[in-house]
């Protein structure tokens, strides 16, 4: 089975381009984000540790974590970032083998594991193969500027934070253009996709 890692800046469609290849192709696909989430409900030992990293603001009347409160930190510190990265990677990692396993078991030729951070804990290299998904500079804040309900100065901001497009694509082994149409990505992806399968 092939090990596929998928991934992109923010706003870049990512996440859009694993579900074309979940609900149009059947194929294997772990979503990184959704495992952290799960990681991190009310009680839940990440959870803990996050409270103790960042202080019991992080966490709302209910009990559950304050994401925006959490994003907000760790674009203002880089430090943190890394602090919260260290909780929560071993943890997501440990998912994500489960998952492969799993999926090589069922049969599948190809799976795929999109997560933000891929490249830039290096954990790409570990994949058979690297996605990366990109746009325009200008389609990415607008995108995220509607996505976040939030202010150009602040989309760019949180651009800022990242890895730069440019840095992930050198060393992807495909690249996924989505500066157009919902239609011209679905036709980037079958394209990559087959390509992917005669490797």
């Amino acid at each position: 089975m092939r090990r596929v890692g998928l991934t992109g800046g923010i706003a870049t469609g990512k996440s859009t381009v694993a579900q074309i290849l979940k609900k149009q192709h059947q194929c294997a696909v772990i979503d990184a984000d959704t495992v952290s989430r799960t990681l991190v409900t009310p009680g839940s030992p990440a959870l803990k540790e996050i409270q103790n990293e960042f202080g019991n603001d992080i966490i709302l009347p209910n009990g559950t974590l304050d994401r925006a409160h959490l994003r907000a930190a760790i674009t203002a510190d880089s430090g943190k970032r890394s602090v919260l990265n260290a909780i929560l990677h071993p943890r997501i990692q440990e998912s994500t083998s489960l998952f492969l396993s799993t999926a090589e078991r069922s049969g599948a030729d190809i799976a795929f594991v999109e997560a933000a951070l891929l490249v830039e804990v290096g954990s790409y290299k570990n994949y058979d193969s690297l996605w990366v998904v990109t746009c325009k500079e200008d389609v990415q804040i607008s995108r995220l500027m509607s996505r976040d309900a939030c202010t150009r100065s602040a989309a760019i901001a949180m651009i800022a934070t990242q890895m730069s497009q440019t840095e992930k694509c050198a060393v992807a082994d495909f690249v996924i253009r989505n500066d157009n149409d919902h239609a011209h990505l679905v036709n980037c992806v079958a394209t990559a996709l087959a390509d992917e399968r005669k490797n």
